[in-house]
């Protein structure tokens, strides 16, 4: 059985998933595939940066 059926098609994300869906949902459908590639570029760069300061 899968793991979502077990547990109510319920799941939660981490953060950072979380926080890229959240901008390809923010900037659809107006963004250029261009615009959201730099979202989640400056995103991902984020999240090193928060990483290396752990």
């Amino acid at each position: 059985m899968n793991e979502l059926a077990e547990h109510g098609n319920s799941f939660e994300l981490d953060p950072k998933t979380k926080d890229i869906l959240d901008t390809i949902a923010n900037s659809a459908p107006y963004a250029t595939y261009k615009q959201l590639n730099e979202k989640i570029e400056k995103l991902l760069e984020k999240f090193e940066d928060e990483d290396e300061k752990r």
